[in-house]
């Protein structure tokens, strides 16, 4: 089965009516059954963790809160390869997004003792921006 896990239980990935609906509905959109498994397959596909630092780009607080999430968490994620990069479309550098999906970041925050040194370190960098994330949605 396809899924994966979220808050200690199984979020299923698959789901026969979504899939039959959409069948129906996009059906002529597709080739083959192989194009059809290519779509459902992108569909399945965990989508990267984003986040907005409030405020306008000239905002003092905003500004501050980039600065910090700049000089700590940003490289210490890209020493871990998982990038933290800001969204080019977005003013001021206040939005950005991390290559990592929200069940791996909310997972690693419950890790420890990883034994890979690049794993560690991700899940350590990964753990300190839940943590910073989370004191600034408070």
């Amino acid at each position: 089965a396809t899924g994966f896990l979220v808050a200690s239980h199984w979020l299923a990935m698959e789901n026969p009516a979504f899939e039959k609906y959409y069948r129906q509905q996009l059906g002529a959109l597709f080739a083959d059954d192989a194009d059809w498994d290519a779509f459902t397959a992108s569909l399945r596909t965990p989508l990267p963790v984003t986040f907005r630092i409030s405020g306008m780009p000239d905002d003092p607080n905003a500004v501050a809160v980039r600065t910090q999430l700049e000089a700590e968490h940003v490289p210490a994620l890209a020493d871990a390869s998982t990038p933290c990069m800001p969204l080019p479309w977005y003013p001021g550098r206040l939005a950005w997004q991390v290559d990592a999906s929200r069940k791996v970041l909310l997972l690693r925050r419950k890790e420890s003792g990883a034994t890979d040194s690049t794993a560690a370190a991700a899940s350590v960098a990964l753990r300190d921006l839940h943590a910073f994330l989370m004191v600034g949605a408070d």
